[in-house]
């Protein structure tokens, strides 16, 4: 419970301190750096998934449900068809892309392994 309290206080911390810097509109901010904090999201997002992964792998038991599984993959799926048809952003694409992956590993786990 102690690492979560400390987790909550960490992320709130940070998020007020990035909504406050992002909402800033005396602070220009560069394509450079808009394309890392999208980098950094994108890491972020898809690397949740990497443990559980991971997790499922090594006691061949599958303890994600599969209807999560199936919504997040439908989520990839619908941001790919978005990204591709409103921006064409490579960085975002690529992020959803993999994350796409990720999610089709995790339900073909669920199919693979018996479940929890």
């Amino acid at each position: 419970q102690g690492f979560f309290q400390t987790y909550v206080i960490a992320m709130s911390i940070f998020t007020t301190l990035f909504a406050t810097l992002i909402l800033n509109p005396k602070i220009k901010w560069s394509p450079k750096v808009l394309n890392a904090t999208q980098l950094s999201a994108i890491m972020v997002t898809n690397y949740a998934l990497i443990p559980q992964i991971l997790l499922t792998f090594h006691k061949k038991i599958a303890s994600w449900s599969p209807i999560s599984a199936s919504l997040a993959l439908i989520g990839n799926t619908i941001r790919i068809f978005t990204t591709m048809q409103l921006t064409q952003d490579k960085l975002v694409l690529v992020g959803n892309m993999i994350g796409w992956v990720l999610n089709c590993v995790l339900l073909g786990q669920i199919f693979v392994y018996p479940s929890a």
